[in-house]
């Protein structure tokens, strides 16, 4: 934002900050097993899709090194079940639009592809015939709560990051 209102002083010291504090987030939450991201600083063992890698990578701002991208991408390829993904290891539940701004920071594109068709396929043999929900269970393929909410947009995360070139 300083970039845009030509503040460059202000501009340097705000991405100073946000590497320093991008630094800080990889190392205090990598997992003791070195396989993964931690849910919380204090949880080892959990883990948790890492969505708001999105808005960095639509951006371009490539603060999240792309090394992290890769570890994340390499851990959720075993955490599928036959809707998708889960949010993280406390249920089988997860959110379209999480699991998509996942997609869209994925450097595998294998693992991207993954997020896409177990949604479209919850999308088309769910029994919950309701507007589309952003929540749901990635094992029985059933609405949880929520339905026909702005965060469904998040569905189209994918296309943005193309259309961004980033």
């Amino acid at each position: 934002m300083a970039t845009f209102a030509g503040n460059t002083s202000g501009a340097q010291y705000y991405a100073g900050q946000a590497s320093s504090y991008i630094s800080q987030w990889v190392t205090r939450s990598q997992d003791s097993s070195g396989q993964h991201l931690k849910l919380a600083y204090d949880q080892d063992g959990t883990w948790s899709l890492k969505y708001n890698a999105f808005p960095d990578k639509l951006l371009g701002l490539n603060l999240i090194p792309s090394s992290v991208i890769q570890e994340e991408d390499s851990w959720y390829s075993g955490k599928e079940n036959t809707y998708g993904i889960p949010l993280d290891n406390r249920h089988s539940y997860t959110k379209a639009d999480w699991e998509m701004w996942t997609a869209a920071s994925a450097s595998n594109l294998q693992l991207r592809q993954f997020f896409v068709d177990p949604l479209y396929s919850f999308a088309n043999t769910t029994s919950s015939r309701v507007p589309f929900t952003d929540w749901y269970d990635t094992i029985s393929d059933t609405q949880n709560g929520f339905q026909a909410r702005p965060v469904i947009g998040g569905l189209f995360s994918i296309l943005a990051r193309l259309k961004s070139g980033h």
